[in-house]
């Protein structure tokens, strides 16, 4: 058998297969990915004043345990506090808040899929997913996006290429170990640049550019929470 008719058939069979796989192998890392999706709700929180509920703002939320979900601390107060998992709105209460660190501490009768947080941090140009729920009243939708680790910053805030906006505060940045997902930051701002005179201070959101508080930061925070906590 000639050289070139043996290449010619090794072709054929590279292409079938690549045409054959490559939808399947498409699908199953869609799948894959769409798991980050289940660790992160929306959050409602509300004030009492004179008898009546008032919304005062919207957030995300990452359950990180039964019962137990991170957000970010500037999201949240001593308010009454609402999330929402399979249309049912359940109410959680404030455990703890670290405004220096931006994270808060929710619990509630909130069951899993939960996420373990990270052992370590990211490293730069790792693969990330992030998750969260910008502005639910108005898009009423979660939001997914993949992106890439940047680095952790002078300010110890993991920065991504995925993206978010207002209402994603409280959101996951997610990275895979193995074969499932694991927390590496939790989404507490978005990029901005001032685009008009120093005075006015008009700022252009960068949705592509997160940043968020980084695994090991949050794991900190977490471990110095009683054991019937975690």
């Amino acid at each position: 058998m000639g050289l070139g008719l043996i290449m010619w058939r090794s072709s054929i069979i590279l292409i079938c297969a690549v045409l054959f796989t490559s939808p399947l192998h498409a699908q199953r890392e869609l799948e894959s990915v769409s798991v980050a999706r289940q660790f992160v709700l929306p959050v409602f929180t509300h004030t009492q004043r004179a008898g009546k509920s008032t919304l005062t703002g919207t957030a995300s939320a990452v359950v990180i345990s039964p019962g137990v979900l991170l957000t970010a601390g500037h999201v949240v107060t001593t308010g009454d506090i609402i999330v929402i998992k399979r249309n049912q709105r359940i109410n959680v209460r404030v455990y703890r808040i670290d405004k220096e660190l931006d994270l808060a501490l929710l619990i509630g009768q909130v069951d899993c899929p939960c996420v373990k947080i990270s052992d370590r941090d990211p490293h730069k140009d790792e693969d990330a997913i992030g998750v969260s729920f910008p502005l639910p009243l108005l898009y009423d939708t979660q939001i997914l996006s993949r992106g890439h680790v940047q680095g952790i910053n002078s300010n110890n805030l993991l920065i991504t290429t995925t993206h978010a906006a207002p209402g994603g505060s409280g959101g996951g940045v997610f990275a895979r170990r193995g074969n499932t997902f694991v927390l590496i930051g939790l989404i507490t701002a978005i990029g901005s640049v001032n685009i008009g005179p120093p005075l006015l201070n008009v700022q252009q959101q960068l949705t592509q550019i997160t940043f968020s508080v980084p695994a090991s930061v949050i794991k900190t925070f977490v471990d110095n929470l009683p054991l019937d906590i975690k």
